[in-house]
C-alpha cells in the first residue's frame, strides 16, 4: 500500500489533498527526472510557488523519500507482532469524536538526563538483552485493562494484541473519557488494510488462549505506515469503566501503571508523563517492552529509523504489538511508546520499532498522559 501512495503521489504532485501540483498532474520529483535542463525544473518550481503549492510538493516528496525508504514486513524485512498474519501498507486514520483535531502543541516530557541502570539489567551489561515470560505469564488472562495486557480485537478474525498506554482526554461536554493505546496495525484485516470499513474494530480483554472476556471499547482512530506511523486509539466504554459485581459494588477495570513485579522493575516508581526521546543514549539506555507473549523483554536502545521511530534490540512474538515500551534506571520506570514492529538482523537479535508517545499526543491535541 506504501508503494501504491508513493505512485499516487508521484502521478499526482499531491501526497495530501490528490490535487495536481502542477500542470499535467506531474510532481516536481518526476519532472525533474524527465527533463534534461535543471533551469527549466527550477522555473517549474517557481511557479508551484506563485500557486500556493511549494507546501504540497515539499510533503510529497517527503512521503516519497519515507515510502520508497521504508521495508514492508510483506517483503519479510519488517515484521509486524500482532497474533495473526504480517502486515504491511497504509491505512487513513478515522476522524475521532474528542481526541480533538491535529494541531501543534507542546507535549509536557520528562527532559532530564536518565539515572543507572538497575542492577539486575547492569549485571547483564554485556549480554545486552533480559527475557522474562514467567512472571508475566498473567498477562494472557488479567483481570483488568493495563499496559501489557493481552487484547483481542473482536472484528478482524480476533487478532490477538497488547494493551499500551492509557490516554486522557476530555470530552466535548466536558465529560472524562479514557484511551487505550495500541498498534495500528493490530485493526488491519489480513491483507494489511481496513477490510471492514463500516465495522468498528471491538476490542476485549482476553482469558487466556485468545479466549474472548469482556469488551472494553471500540477503536475511535487508527494511523499505520510501516516503520513511519503506528497507532490506534481505542476509547473505553462506559459499561467496561463503571462496571459492577454481584453485590452491585464498583470494579476496578483498569490498571493505569506498568506492575512493579519481578526483579527488575520491583521497586521503580513511574514517571508521570513520556520521556523525551532525545534523553536517550545510544549503547547505554536500556529499553523494556510488556506483551501478551514475551512477558517483559529488555535491550539497549540502537537510534532511530529515518521516520523517528525508537529502535531497540530485544526479543519480541506475535501478540506483543502494542504493549508499552519504557526506559528504566535505578529509580523509575520512563513511558516511551508501543511496540510496533521489528527484524532479526545475520546474527539474530531482533531489533524493534517502537511508536512514540509524543508522536501520538502531538497528533491529538486534547489526548494527555496523566490527568
Amino acid at each position: 500500500m506504501s508503494n501504491l501512495w508513493a505512485l499516487f503521489c508521484l502521478l499526482t504532485g499531491d501526497g495530501v489533498t490528490g490535487n495536481a501540483a502542477g500542470s499535467g498532474g506531474l510532481s516536481p520529483v518526476v519532472w525533474f527526472a524527465l527533463l534534461p535542463d535543471r533551469s527549466i525544473m527550477v522555473s517549474y518550481l517557481q511557479r508551484i510557488r506563485q500557486q500556493r503549492r511549494a507546501v504540497m510538493a515539499a510533503v510529497c516528496t517527503a512521503t516519497l523519500l519515507t515510502t520508497a525508504a521504508a521495508p514492508t514486513a510483506g517483503a519479510g524485512i519488517f515484521d509486524s507482532f500482532s497474533a495473526g498474519s504480517s502486515q504491511s501498507g497504509t491505512y487513513a486514520p478515522s476522524t475521532p469524536s474528542d481526541a480533538g483535531a491535529s494541531i501543534p502543541v507542546r507535549i509536557p516530557t520528562y527532559d532530564q538526563p536518565l539515572g543507572a541502570a538497575p542492577e539486575f539489567l547492569a549485571e547483564r551489561d554485556k549480554l545486552g538483552h533480559y527475557e522474562n515470560f514467567t512472571d508475566w505469564r498473567w498477562l494472557q488472562s488479567a483481570p483488568q485493562l493495563g499496559p501489557g495486557v493481552g487484547i483481542i480485537n473482536t472484528s478482524t478474525e480476533t487478532r490477538a494484541c497488547s494493551a499500551g498506554w492509557l490516554l486522557h482526554a476530555t470530552g466535548s461536554t466536558g465529560q472524562e473519557l479514557l484511551y487505550a493505546l495500541t498498534a495500528g496495525h493490530c485493526g488491519l484485516g489480513p491483507a494489511g488494510n481496513n477490510d471492514h470499513p463500516t465495522t468498528p474494530n471491538i476490542y476485549a480483554l482476553e482469558r487466556g488462549a485468545g479466549v474472548l472476556t469482556r469488551r472494553i471499547g471500540v477503536q475511535e482512530t487508527q494511523r499505520y505506515t510501516n516503520s513511519v506511523v503506528d497507532y490506534a486509539l481505542i476509547q473505553l466504554s462506559d459499561d467496561f469503566l463503571s462496571a459492577t459485581n454481584q453485590e452491585g459494588q464498583p470494579v476496578d477495570n483498569v490498571l493505569p501503571t506498568v506492575p512493579t513485579r519481578g526483579p527488575v522493575l520491583h521497586g521503580l516508581t513511574q514517571i508521570d508523563r513520556p520521556l523525551n526521546p532525545d534523553m536517550l543514549v545510544a549503547g547505554e539506555t536500556w529499553l523494556c517492552h510488556l506483551g501478551r507473549a514475551s512477558g517483559l523483554a529488555c535491550g539497549k536502545f540502537v537510534g532511530f529509523n529515518r521516520a523517528g521511530m525508537v529502535l531497540f534490540n530485544a526479543d519480541a512474538a506475535p501478540g506483543d504489538s502494542g504493549g508499552p515500551v519504557f526506559a528504566v534506571d535505578n529509580n523509575h520506570i520512563y513511558p516511551v511508546g508501543i511496540l510496533s514492529t521489528g527484524q532479526r538482523d545475520a546474527t539474530g537479535v531482533r531489533q524493534l520499532q517502537v511508536q512514540t508517545l509524543t508522536g501520538v499526543l502531538k497528533d491529538w491535541k486534547n489526548l494527555r498522559f496523566s490527568q
